[in-house]
């Protein structure tokens, strides 16, 4: 059931992301997907307190739906940004407006991806959870190359700066932790 949730919420759900009635965050769309995340988290917590499974299934459940969770929850913010900044787009005059929410979009979609990789490293490192960290970084390297690729090349100048600032913030975040974390790792080995 909950997996034919996930693909009602995807493939109905996610369609009115573009309605004229849909209002940013505050939206039946959004809280579907809220919900099916909710879901999902509670499907971790069960199985990661359940010792009766069976290790194989544990695994495969509890990362399944960490996978799950968070790419649920890239798309949903994802596409709120992305109808917000269309809606605006589709009722601006001028060809400049347009081009200049178009290009903010862009920059959105980039902080957006680059924040939740970083957060997902984040707490990927503080959990000690491999997947999570593996996650994080698929995402900061699909930022960086969107960055490189979608958004340098099209960009004002302005948002070429702020775009190349965040993204340069959180590689410094995440290399920080990272090296926090292999000391902290070979402090731990040190001491046994």
């Amino acid at each position: 059931l909950l997996g034919l949730t996930i693909l009602k919420v995807l493939a109905v759900d996610s369609g009115h992301f573009e309605d004229k009635w849909h209002r940013l965050i505050l939206n039946p769309t959004f809280a579907s997907f809220l919900i099916v995340i909710a879901a999902m988290a509670v499907t971790m917590r069960l199985y990661f307190h359940n010792e009766n499974v069976h290790k194989d299934e544990h695994r495969l459940v509890f990362n399944g739906s960490m996978i799950l969770l968070n790419v649920l929850a890239l798309i949903a913010l994802s596409a709120e940004s992305v109808s917000y900044f269309q809606k605006q787009i589709d009722y601006a005059k001028p060809y400049e407006e347009q081009r200049e929410l178009s290009l903010a979009k862009q920059l959105t979609l980039s902080v957006i991806w680059t924040l939740y990789g970083g957060i997902m490293l984040f707490f990927g490192i503080r959990r000690v959870n491999r997947l999570l960290r593996w996650m994080g970084l698929g995402l900061l390297a699909i930022s960086i190359v969107k960055v490189f690729l979608v958004d340098l090349s099209s960009l004002d100048t302005i948002y070429r700066i702020a775009s190349i600032i965040v993204l340069g913030a959180m590689l410094l975040a995440v290399s920080f932790l990272y090296q926090q974390w292999q000391k902290r790792t070979e402090e731990e080995k040190a001491g046994k």
